[in-house]
């Protein structure tokens, strides 16, 4: 908590968001179906910003993923996505299956230039992609 109070207000602006963001997405999956929870994360409301930079925010989102035991993959990618689309950084989210003897395991990704900055994992190639989830006007 001491260390929260010492960090500047961009910092804790970002922070509190990222926190209210991860337990709003938990919630929404829980409740919506996917399809409406990406269409939310990747059409923010209101004025766009470019106040926040790729690496503050992956700073918050770990951070929060460190604090927040329910910010799975699939949480921690949606976060990034409003992030980076409210901060006009382009950003792709990915979600890949890959079975596993009798199970079917699933992993989500995000991905900016041509680069993984959350959810990257060694097994990552063992996924298979789905189509993709942009949603189109």
């Amino acid at each position: 908590m001491i260390k929260f109070l010492t960090l500047p207000f961009s910092r804790k602006k970002l922070l509190l968001t990222s926190l209210l963001l991860s337990l709003a997405i938990w919630f929404g999956l829980r409740l919506r179906p996917l399809r409406s929870v990406v269409q939310y994360v990747q059409t923010p409301s209101g004025k766009l910003e470019n106040i926040y930079t790729l690496t503050d925010i992956l700073w918050a989102i770990r951070a929060i993923d460190r604090r927040f035991s329910h910010a799975t993959c699939l949480v921690n990618g949606l976060v990034g996505q409003y992030l980076f689309t409210r901060n006009q950084i382009a950003s792709q989210l990915c979600i890949g299956v890959k079975k596993e003897t009798t199970e079917l395991k699933a992993h989500a990704w995000v991905v900016v230039d041509d680069q993984i900055v959350i959810g990257n994992i060694p097994d990552l190639d063992s996924y298979t992609p789905l189509p993709s989830l942009r949603l189109t006007p």
